[in-house]
């Protein structure tokens, strides 16, 4: 089920708080006009900025019932990507800073875990970083936007596509731990299928340096583990 940036489960949404979106109409004049390859570009940022969107909405599920910044961050991430469908860069970066500032909210009130925090903000930032800057309105009616075709995005703003691949697998080894709390490298290997052992040992060396995971024991005996896990390993 796709979800809208207005569509939340009832339990989710404070009392008086649900605000309905504004009455569909002739497309503003604060939009970006893009040529093909600019078009191709933002097609990966708005790729990118909807799988952000389900991952806050199923960080969030952990959230006490009821809670406002539960709606609240879930509209803003939803927001995101209904602005860069219509093309409104600047007003994209603006929210994934309201995004942010959620999310460090959620993580002092411990109901994001520091780990998710810090995928998803560095997620957030790595997205907004690489938008293309030319041609950008703010968004206010009646505003006349210069329409300047947007280049290709440069390589080095490529390669944060590539990064945001290794970005997706550590949210899958974080969801595993998540549910398990530990796991063997074997685990992994299972859970990732195609991926090749030497890319996994990577992203958990890369999680280890981040403080997020723990690692146990060494070569087949090693476990990895959640860093407010205890480490103790139990006596055979």
């Amino acid at each position: 089920m796709v979800i809208g940036w207005d569509c939340l489960p009832s339990g989710d949404v404070p009392k008086g708080r649900l605000r309905r979106p504004a009455r569909c109409g002739a497309p503003r004049n604060d939009t970006l006009s893009m040529n093909e390859n600019g078009s191709e570009n933002l097609t990966n940022f708005k790729r990118r900025a909807f799988e952000l969107c389900l991952a806050v909405y199923r960080v969030t599920n952990l959230f006490p019932r009821g809670e406002a910044l539960c709606y609240e961050l879930r509209q803003s991430s939803s927001k995101t990507v209904v602005l860069l469908a219509t093309g409104r860069i600047r007003d994209t970066i603006l929210k994934t800073e309201e995004v942010k500032i959620y999310l460090e909210i959620a993580k002092n009130q411990k109901w994001l875990a520091p780990i998710n925090f810090d995928l998803l903000k560095n997620a957030y930032s790595l997205m907004a970083d690489g938008l293309p800057q030319q041609g950008m309105g703010n968004g206010n009616k009646g505003e006349k936007i210069v329409t300047t075709p947007l280049p290709k995005i440069k390589k080095e703003k490529e390669e944060r596509f590539i990064f945001g691949e290794a970005q997706r697998r550590q949210e899958t080894i974080v969801d595993y731990f998540n549910k398990n709390r530990e796991a063997k490298l074997a685990d992994l290997l299972n859970v990732l299928g195609s991926i090749s052992e030497r890319t996994i040992r990577n992203d958990l060396a890369e999680l280890i340096d981040r403080n997020f995971i723990r690692k146990v024991g060494s070569r087949k005996d090693a476990r990895y583990l959640l860093s407010d896990t205890d480490t103790r390993i139990p006596p055979r």
